[in-house]
């Protein structure tokens, strides 16, 4: 190395330092850096194929994340209760979003999943009590045990055509979402995937799914109306109450529905 390009390097350094910003190595994935609480920017370079397990998570000052497009996959933990991100880019290029990987990202208000992802893992986004908008693609068949539970002000949320299986406690504990638009093709709604969604007034349920679990509804406390022409449901449990405390009305028209009130 010679001795201006030290210099340089030495001034880079520096620089970063000042600023708290970390590059990267471009290697396959980011090295852990989990559990550095002055980090504020973390830029990882172009080549790198992965965020690898825990690599930022703890970091509770990160504001910033660049990630590269040739990245392919978010691990395990990544970003893991990332308090102070508000925000990220999750590259189009990225297939696989690890469990718990913005799990307490309590600042994070918004997030884009990418086409290409086939299911978001449990507790993916678990406790970002601050999200109020979520896209998820046509490509994502399931979404996993508390995926979104406690993200308390998420407002609204469409599931898109290809999801078959909303599972255990998916969205659990939203208790700002209003407004839920299930797929027809949805099979089955799991314990409790909606529990404790305290500002729903209404519901929409696809003829297709052919399983409402117990509890998938429980603690809706201002759920008034059901709208459901299937008749394969497991019981009224599934929303938190006896038979007795609904008037049911069947509709034999397909373009009418068994209504719950």
């Amino acid at each position: 190395m010679t001795k201006e390009t030290s210099n340089y390097t030495e001034k880079q350094n520096e620089a970063n330092a000042a600023d708290n910003v970390f590059i990267a190595d471009k290697a396959d994935k980011a090295k852990s850096y989990c559990g550095r609480d002055d980090l504020r920017k973390a830029v990882i370079p172009d080549g790198a194929a992965a965020v690898g397990q825990s690599a930022f998570e703890g970091c509770v000052s990160l504001t910033e994340v660049s990630i590269p497009d040739s990245a392919a996959s978010i691990g395990d933990f990544a970003f893991a209760k990332c308090r102070s991100l508000t925000s990220i880019v999750i590259p189009a290029g990225v297939k696989y979003i690890g469990f718990r990987a913005f799990k307490g990202c309590s600042s994070l208000t918004g997030v884009r999943i990418p086409d290409g992802v086939s299911f978001i893992d449990s507790e993916t986004f678990f406790g970002c009590e601050n999200l109020s908008a979520a896209h998820i693609p046509d490509s994502v068949e399931h979404i996993r045990q508390y995926a979104f539970c406690g993200c308390k002000n998420l407002t609204a949320i469409n599931i898109p055509g290809g999801v078959r299986r909303i599972l255990y406690g998916a969205f659990m504990q939203c208790g700002s979402l209003r407004q839920i638009s299930l797929p027809d093709g949805l099979e089955s709604i799991g314990h409790l995937a909606f529990g404790n969604c305290c500002s729903l007034t209404e519901i929409r349920i696809p003829d297709s799914v052919s399983h409402i679990y117990t509890g998938a509804f429980y603690g809706c406390s201002n759920l008034k109306n059901i709208y459901y022409r299937g008749v394969h449901y497991t019981s009224l449990e599934a929303f938190g109450k006896n038979a007795s405390d609904y008037d049911i009305a069947a509709y034999p028209s397909e373009e009418e529905s068994f209504v719950y009130s």
